[in-house]
């Protein structure tokens, strides 16, 4: 025997692994706790609970025994409550319990019975869920989880109570059933459920301890337990499988022993992380959201198993929701139209299926199902019949019979769901059904339920009283025997009686039923609860009604629509589909449209004539129904109006229509008329009368009078509702009050006295006579009403309230009061004459100074109320209100004031101030209100000005809390003598920007200040020692470039004494310099004053004592040296060629400084030289204009040669050099630049020239004349134009006029255009015409040309005359690369819009000779319709589009085939009466030919004669026609033969019911080889005249179906075609659009934005709104203007060679290059000395082909770091800056000047990463980019 033990895990901290703890030698807890203590090595003082894996706390010796087993799992915990840290695994055994030899001969497989058995397998896993959710609170859901994809799972979860680990031990022995587990050592929390519930709907399923491992094992090879109960934290997990049995059998260890490991809620981590993938998803999504539950996890699926659930979802899961029918819908079952569940003492389950298999998820709630076998049986029966069986000794049964009619053609008794091949769809199944079959066929009765879920393979067929009745004496039945067969049943009962343990069959219950001696009672059970003995008699008296109820039919007849939706249905399931019907026969009478009927068995009893008969369903022609509705329009319309719907079963059919019509005229003519309106006591209110508030009205008495005057008092009719009058008081479009009075015969209509009306205004009464139930009352019936408009006035006041003050109020500031008066109704009322209102206020003074408005609200305007109030924050008085003549006591309220707005001034203190000079002043002032508050207003400034002294300071202070205080600037007064005085100063204080506020005066007494106050400076005379002293602001005079020296100072007081130096020695400042010798200062001496060196510099001199405000200041005025040097100036430094006469030089004489000399020395003029290369000197003059003056005009060179010229002016010696710039003369010529004169340009029509115009100015040397705003114009030859046109322009700064690029159009010739200038003089230059040969294009088409050959007509059905087209040129030949393709030939009818519906395109045509440009449209088919039509060709091509002139064809019908009415003709029905209407077979009867394609033949050649004949198709007499031709002849002309009529012979033999042929036969004697079918013309004859107009109207019925049905028919081909088309042309766009994204996507267009039409508008509008802020955002602009032009030899300058992206990039770049930006690249030297000889030397140029291209950089080198650092990316993100460039043009020429410009330059982001770069790779060129 092994040793007593326990298994420990210390859950404390940590995952310790458990600890096997002995108990040998332990016999208490004391004991047991050393021992964990010592086997642990837990510290003594350590804390902790002891559990078991329930939670259940081992604390005592009690405790110790009942919980502690062998080989137990044990936990050290914190707490009881405390959260497992880690799983644990707890052992168990569950070996099987010793019933499973004593039981096992009882049916323990599945025996399938033909049937797949896996529904019953998950039903045993429901059973057990229903019972662990038996006690739940709340909702009972149960979940079954189907995974069946890779690795297949199954899993059910619920949410009941859970199990403890000791009871899910207990669900592991096999065979433990509950009874077991109750007992000692059994489950001690297991209880039973034996409340009796309706139906034994007791939950108490799960019972056997046998079915769920049965069912486990059935559906796969492994399960995993996991449960959780609600008191306790942890997760029990229990797992089996077939491979682990095994592997413990080959190793003999215990097979049924294993391990429960507990753990945390959610925890799968001791799961493997492959092949549970879906467990752990199960574990972490459904643990943490459930408090309690248990779940099944069932893997190892069998493939077959696999297939049939995913292939047979729908049979399957409809097999579960028949199993727990009653559990899903409760006791009465799924009952048609409930929408929710009933209410049950099972409470609310759901069982949800939820299976995904592969992409396809599906989750079904089986209380969605409605087609289970049990919904079936309850919904399709119309009755049921509820009874119990009491067997004796055993226990009790419920049962209830159903009954299924026979719905009049077929039988409602459900099919199985196996007869119908597993189908999902479960829609009229009732079809199935043959009427020849008995309605239930082999099935048994009844189906048998067990504790309230189905038991599916027992059935019992009857019991006792459920046989037929045995026949009567006159051998029959009144009861048919086919109606035994139309019951189904249920049987209920619970565990009395015994199934088996799979719980698929009954055991003993349908022996007991049967057993003879058992004395079983039977009982009926009624709606009360009573049960009634008698069963038999109920039963066939239920089965009696049932069938004369339910077994019933009607015919349908004359279907008129079908499949419509009724939203007047109530249940929204029947309001679709419903058929329309014209009439019903019902027991041998004929109900159709428009008859008169009468109800029956309704309340109220209603005539109406019927509109249609309604029949629910989708019913195709005439049928058979159990009932249906009709429609009626209710009569008499004028007193209802109204459509009805009532069920056939209330049709009185006993009704005769001429009784109905009296009863409706009857009705009509009692209809209410008109009111009679009386006032018996009084109070009489007439039309526009006056009432005061308060006065009564009434009693009113009321009469309602029908049109013969007498009083009524109910509608007449069948309603025969009673009418009522309401009387309605309405004040101000509100109702007041409204009261209905009932008839009475005694005094009809009366209506009590209204008493005080208080409401003010306009009032009416309206008396309106009414029928209460409104919803019975037409719309079409106006009852009788009168109304009586008056007004209420209002009465004398009597009371009066204050309205609410809005406060608080500053003192002295009005305000207004209001005063609402009342009258004694609480109206407003208006203040008597001669009444003022009074106010009073402890403490106030008040006044009103604007008065009284009196009106219903009384206003007091301008109230101003002083009082001293206590606080700045104000204070609350209790002001009362007194109106004499209201008696009323006085009102009051509370008015709480504030200090009032600014109104007066006080200094504080009182009385003169002192104040030192250069002091500031301090003066505090107080604001007060009217009633001497401070002030509270803080927006008040106030301002001091001083008077008495000069420069005065102005204070200004701010007013806070009613205080001002001044200071600020110091107060100088500088009228003191040289002794101590006192100044008296007035100081005036007021508010600024306020007159109503009176200013105060205060004297100021100032006294003389002691600090320094002037300075005296003085100057030392020149040759003496002796000092003179300096005035203020003299000007002190001294040559330019010179130093005044020998000056010093003295300070003195404002007393004018003089101040010691050597105080405020380190305060003197002087402005011409900032260095002081202090000793110098202390000695009274400054520094030399430096002279300006112009004399138009004032050099302004000051000495000054920083910080004191005490300075001196003077002026030095420099004055002119002696001459050294020349000064010339011009007004501009150009000159035109051989032009003299605008240029003048100015020479003047300058000292050392560039001073001017005010005159010129003598002999100035005579003494100048003038001199200077190719200067032409005897023009040249010089002249003295003023005294400091000398002009040298008459300037001009001998050569031509434009550029610059220096020249050199000298006198004694001195030189000064003038440079001048000889331009181009006034312009004299005018000049294309890109054209020769004398070259004729040759061009097509409508092309552009080769090159754009431009005009250029020259002088009579040739020099190119920049001359701007010269107007130019153009003048050519008349026949030919510009486009764009051209208009007049001016030159620009380079004389220059560009017309563009220009479009010339014109017919062929040579045309000349002359340029002429307009000067400013108005004087005209004309250049050389430049002579321009228009040729036409032969690539350009401009006619089709089409030739037909034959005559324009052709027969409908053959083909067009053929047909050449070509294509014209421009040239007049025809153009030989046309393509087929792009010709086309368009047919329409001449009448027909110009739609693309209505032309018919044919293309391409057939082409001619190679390269002829000939085509020809062949064997063209003609159309089939005959009539005029119009041919033209379209040419389309990417150049050109043409459309030919039309030309008219006549399509011409074809040969005749057949005779046809124009319209078909009513069949006709006649009789050999005397009468000629009744005689009349055909009235204008025209007959037309017609050919293959349904053309009239109309040709004149298609005339000929058509004979009438009667036939008949039997051996029979035939009738004649009247007339005495026996085949009378009618001639045909134009293919059309007109018979006005034809007549049956007046007694005339013929057969009696008789159907007749009327053949009509051409004759064409112009086509004799054609044989044309005659047209046949049925009619039947008659004897009797009354038989003859019968069958006319059903004939004439035929034919409107007839003809309907054609219309219909051709209807339906039109919209299939239609339809048809519409395919095509959604195909056609479909492809289109999926190219037009392939385009989108290759564009970068975001595939999200082409899903659909609104993302492609959202995408365009995103792409519209950037657009637009590129195209406003600023841009970088090149301001240089462009050199070169078209010139091919110049590149362009440098800057417009490339451009860059980013601004930042642009800006370093364009500074790195600043100085070759303007440099002008050109192809070759020579190019480049021509630009630079043109700009006369001022312009840069940089010719390539003297570019040493060896030195220049590899554009695919790579960045230095590439090969030399260590680092792939280095910060900065260096990029040569050559990288950074675009060329827009000749990149090749451009690569090579940034490459000599650039070399290898690199662009990075900062210093610092620059500096480190450097460092790594080694010396290159950087330039740093910050952002």
């Amino acid at each position: 025997m092994e040793d007593p033990l326990v298994y420990v895990y210390d859950r404390r901290t940590g995952d310790k692994p458990e600890e096997r703890v002995s108990l040998e030698g332990v016999s208490d807890f004391r004991s047991f706790r050393r021992k964990l203590l010592d086997t642990l090595a837990i510290d003594a003082s350590d804390e902790f609970v002891v559990t078991n894996s329930s939670r259940q706390e081992i604390n005592d010796d009690s405790s110790y025994e009942d919980l502690i087993v062998q080989g137990g799992t044990l936990y050290l915990l914190e707490s009881t409550d405390q959260e497992l840290l880690a799983p644990t695994d707890e052992r168990i055994d569950y070996v099987p319990h010793y019933d499973t030899l004593v039981k096992s001969g009882i049916y323990e497989y599945y025996a399938s019975e033909g049937q797949n058995p896996l529904p019953y397998a998950f039903a045993e896993l429901i059973d057990n869920a229903l019972t662990a959710t038996a006690k739940n609170e709340g909702e009972r859901n149960i979940d079954l989880f189907l995974y069946l994809e890779d690795s297949p799972t199954i899993c059910v979860f619920d949410n009941g109570r859970g199990m403890t680990s000791k009871q899910l031990n207990h669900w592991a022995i096999y065979r433990l059933s509950k009874f077991l587990r109750n007992k000692p050592g059994g489950d001690l929390n297991e209880t039973f459920l034996q409340e009796k519930t309706p139906r034994s709907l007791n939950s108490d399923i799960s019972y056997f301890g046998v079915g769920g491992k049965q069912a486990i094992f059935f559906i796969g090879t492994a399960c995993r337990m996991i449960s959780k109960t609600r008191h306790c934290g942890d997760v029990h997990e229990l797992s089996m499988s077939k491979d682990e049995f095994e592997a413990k059998e080959k190793e003999r260890k215990s097979v049924f022993s294993g391990r429960i490991r507990n753990r945390r809620c959610g925890d799968s981590s001791h799961l493997q992380q492959t092949g549970h993938e879906i467990l752990k998803k199960l574990i972490e999504e459904q643990e943490k959201s459930r408090d309690q539950f248990t779940a099944v996890f069932i893997s190892g699926i069998a493939e077959k198993n696999v297939q049939y659930l995913t292939k047979n979802f729908v049979a399957w899961s409809r097999q579960l929701a028949h199993i727990y029918h009653y559990y899903l819908h409760g006791p009465q079952g799924n009952i048609m139209g409930r929408k929710e569940r009933a209410s049950s003492p099972f409470k609310q389950i759901s069982i949800t299926i939820h299976m995904k298999a592969g992409r396809d998820s599906t989750e079904l709630s089986l209380h969605q199902i409605d087609d289970d076998m049990q919904t079936r049986y309850i919904r399709s029966a119309k009755a049921t019949f509820d009874f119990k069986v009491d067997v004796p000794a055993v226990g009790e049964v419920e049962g209830v019979l159903r009954y299924h009619p026979f719905e009049y053609d077929h039988e409602t008794y459900p099919v199985l769901l196996e007869a119908e091949d597993e189908q999902s769809d479960t829609e009229d199944v009732e079809d199935a059904i043959q009427p020849s079959r008995k309605a239930r066929g082999n099935r048994a009765m009844f189906e048998c339920f067990w504790n309230g879920r189905l038991i599916p393979y027992t059935t019992i067929d009857g019991l006792e009283f459920c046989e037929p009745s045995k026949p009567s004496k006159r051998g029959s039945t009144t009861i048919p025997l086919e109606c035994y067969s139309r019951i189904s049943g249920c049987l209920f009962t619970n565990d009395a009686f015994q199934v088996s343990t799979n719980k698929l069959t009954f055991i003993d219950l349908p022996v007991k039923l049967r057993e003879r001696g058992n004395n079983i009672m039977y009982s009926v059970v009624t709606p009360d609860g009573r049960p009634i003995r008698d069963i038999r008699k109920h039963f066939h008296q239920w089965l009696r009604d049932c069938h004369e109820n339910f077994d019933k039919e009607v015919q349908f007849v004359d279907q008129m629509e079908t499949d419509i939706r009724r939203d007047d249905v109530e249940i929204k399931r029947r309001q679709h589909p419903w058929c329309v019907y014209q009439k019903i026969e019902l027991d041998g009478k004929i109900y159709q449209t428009g008859d008169l009927v009468r109800t029956c068995r309704t309340n109220p009893i209603v005539c109406g004539r019927v509109i249609k008969f309604w029949l629910y369903g989708r019913h195709d022609g005439d049928t058979f129904a159990n009932t249906g509705e009709m429609e009626l329009q209710q009569e008499p319309a004028v007193l209802y109006n109204d459509v009805k719907f009532y069920p056939l079963t209330k049709l009185d059919r006993l009704m005769e229509e001429e009784e109905i019509i009296r009863i409706i005229k009857e009705e009509e003519s009692r209809l209410p008329k008109k009111l009679e309106v009386n006032f018996p006591e009084g109070n009489e209110v007439k039309e526009k009368t006056k009432l005061v508030c308060g006065k009564p009205v009434g009693p009113v008495q009321v009469q309602v009078l029908n049109g013969k005057g007498e009083s009524i008092g109910r509608l007449p009719g069948v309603l025969g509702k009673k009418l009522s009058v309401e009387q309605t008081v309405m004040c101000g479009g509100k109702e007041i009050c409204q009261h209905v009075g009932e008839y009475s015969s005694k005094w009809f209509y009366w209506f009590r006295m209204i008493g005080e009306l208080r409401n003010l205004g306009a009032h009416s009464m309206k008396l309106q006579a009414v029928v209460l139930d409104t919803e019975k009352q037409p719309s079409s019936l106006r009852l009788p009403s009168v109304t009586i408009n008056f007004t209420v006035t209002e009465g004398p006041a009597t009371a009066f309230k204050i309205a609410p003050l809005e406060g608080p109020y500053k003192v002295g500031d009005p305000f207004q009061l209001q005063l609402e008066l009342f009258d004694k109704f609480n109206n407003p009322a208006r203040l008597p004459p001669g009444s003022e209102p009074q106010l009073s206020a402890a403490g106030v003074s008040f006044a009103v100074k604007d008065g009284v408005t009196k009106s219903n609200m009384v206003t007091i305007r301008g109230v101003v109320a002083t009082a001293k109030v206590n606080s700045s924050s104000g204070q609350t008085f209790k002001l009362k209100v007194t109106v004499s003549t209201v008696q009323h006591e006085p009102e009051d309220t509370s008015l709480r004031l504030i200090p009032g707005l600014p109104h007066s001034l006080e200094c504080v203190p009182a009385g003169p101030v002192n104040v030192e000079n250069r002091t500031p002043l301090q003066l505090t002032v107080h604001v007060k209100d009217i009633s001497g508050n401070l002030t509270t207003d803080s927006q008040l400034t106030l301002v001091c000005k001083l008077s008495g002294a000069d420069s005065l300071p102005i204070y200004r202070a701010t007013c806070n809390s009613g205080i001002a205080l001044f200071t600020g600037e110091d107060i100088v007064v500088k009228q003191f003598s040289g002794r101590k005085v006192t100044c008296s100063l007035q100081a005036k204080i007021s508010v600024l920007g306020n007159d109503q506020i009176s200013p105060i005066e205060e004297k100021i007494l100032v006294t003389p200040s002691l600090s320094p106050s002037k300075i005296i400076i003085y100057r030392l005379i020149e040759g003496s020692t002796m000092r003179k002293q300096l005035n203020s602001e003299q000007e002190v005079s001294a040559p330019v470039g010179t130093t005044i020296e020998g000056l010093s100072f003295a300070v003195l007081d404002e007393a004018g004494k003089e101040v010691d130096v050597k105080l405020v020695a380190s305060s003197v400042k002087v402005n011409w310099t900032n260095k002081l010798n202090l000793e110098s200062i202390r000695a009274c001496l400054l520094p030399g004053i430096p002279v300006p060196s112009s004399v138009s510099e004032m050099k302004y001199c000051e000495v000054s004592l920083s910080g004191m405000g005490v300075e001196y200041s003077f002026q030095v005025k420099p004055t002119v040296g002696g001459f050294k040097a020349l000064k010339w100036m011009s007004t501009h430094r150009q000159v035109r060629v051989k032009q003299t006469e605008n240029l003048v030089i100015t020479i003047q004489c300058t000292d050392a400084f560039g001073n001017l000399l005010p005159k010129l020395p003598p002999g100035f003029t005579e003494k100048l030289k003038v001199t200077g290369s190719d200067l032409d000197s005897q023009e040249l003059k010089i002249a003295a204009s003023a005294e400091d003056t000398a002009e040298v005009s008459g300037i001009g060179f001998k050569k031509v040669d434009l550029g610059l010229r220096e020249l050199a002016v000298e006198y004694q010696g001195i030189k000064a050099y003038v440079t001048l710039e000889v331009i181009a003369g006034s312009p004299s010529q005018v000049k294309f630049l890109h054209y020769e004169p004398q070259e004729p340009i040759y061009v097509y029509n409508e092309s552009r020239l080769p090159a754009p115009l431009v005009v250029q100015l020259y002088d009579r040397f040739g020099n190119v004349s920049p001359e701007a705003n010269v107007k130019i114009a153009l003048g050519k030859t008349s026949g030919f134009k510009f486009e764009p046109p051209t208009h007049q322009q001016k030159t620009n700064e380079e004389g220059q006029v560009d017309f563009g690029q220009l479009t010339v159009s014109g017919s062929k010739g040579e045309y000349t255009i002359t340029p002429r200038a307009t000067m400013s003089t108005n004087q005209q230059v004309y250049g050389e015409s430049l002579h321009i040969h228009i040729q036409p294009d032969s690539s350009k088409a401009v006619e089709i040309k089409v030739t037909f050959c034959g005559v324009m007509n052709c027969v409908a059905g053959t083909h067009l005359p053929d047909s050449e087209v070509s294509i014209i040129a421009e040239d007049l030949h025809v153009m030989t690369n046309v393509m087929a393709p792009h010709i086309a030939m368009g047919i329409k009818e001449s009448l027909a819009e110009d739609i693309p519906e209505n032309v018919q395109l044919i293309s391409p045509p057939e082409a001619g000779a190679a390269d002829s440009g000939v085509f020809y449209f062949r064997n063209v088919p003609s159309p089939e319709r005959s009539g005029q039509y119009s041919i033209m060709i379209n040419y389309i091509s990417a150049e050109a589009r043409l459309i030919s002139p039309m030309y008219a064809i006549e399509v011409e019908p074809a040969i005749p085939c057949r005779l046809v009415p124009h319209s078909q003709p009513p069949t006709a029905t006649v009789s050999n009466q005397a009468r000629a209407t009744n005689r009349q077979l055909v009235k204008n009867l025209q007959l037309q030919l017609r050919d293959v394609f349904n053309n009239i033949c109309s040709q004149d050649a298609v005339k000929g004669a058509v004979t009438v004949t009667v036939m008949s198709t039997r051996n029979v007499a035939t009738p004649r026609l009247a007339g005495n031709a026996v085949s009378p002849t009618f001639s045909l002309v134009k293919g059309v033969c007109v018979i006005k009529e034809l007549l049956v012979k007046e007694n005339c033999p013929g057969q009696d019911g008789e159907q007749y042929l009327l053949r009509f036969e051409v004759d064409l004697p112009g086509f004799p080889a054609i044989r044309i079918p005659p047209f046949d013309f049925q009619f039947l004859f008659y004897d009797d005249v009354k038989k003859q107009r019968e069958m006319a109207q059903l004939t004439r019925q035929r034919d409107q179906l007839s003809e309907f049905l054609r219309t219909c028919s051709t209807m339906f081909q039109s919209s299939q075609q239609i339809i048809n088309e519409y395919e095509s042309k959604v195909r056609e766009y479909a492809v289109q659009e999926q190219r037009m994204k392939q385009e989108l996507r290759r564009s970068n267009v975001p595939p999200d934005c082409l899903v659909s039409a609104d993302a492609v508008d959202i995408f365009i509008g995103k792409c519209t709104v950037e657009k637009e802020k590129l195209a406003q955002a600023p841009r970088r602009q090149c301001l240089l203007p462009a050199v070169g032009g078209h010139d091919p030899e110049i590149l362009g300058k440098i800057a417009h060679l490339a451009q860059v992206v980013e601004d930042d990039i642009a800006r370093v770049l364009s500074w790195h290059m600043a100085s070759d930006m303007d440099c002008v690249v050109t192809m070759t030297t020579g190019k480049a000395k021509e630009v630079y000889r043109q700009s006369h030397g001022n312009q840069q140029v940089l010719p390539l082909d003297g570019i040493y291209r060896r030195n220049l950089p590899d554009w695919n080198r790579p960045l230095p770091h590439v090969k030399g650092m260590s680092r792939a990316s280095p910060p900065g993100n260096p990029v040569y800056a050559r990288d950074l460039l675009l060329f827009p043009r000749d990149p090749d020429n451009c690569k090579i000047v940034f490459g000599m410009l650039l070399g290898e330059t690199i662009i990075i982001d900062s210093l610092d990463d620059a500096t480190a770069y450097r460092q790594e790779v080694g010396d290159c060129v950087i330039w740093v980019f910050i952002v």
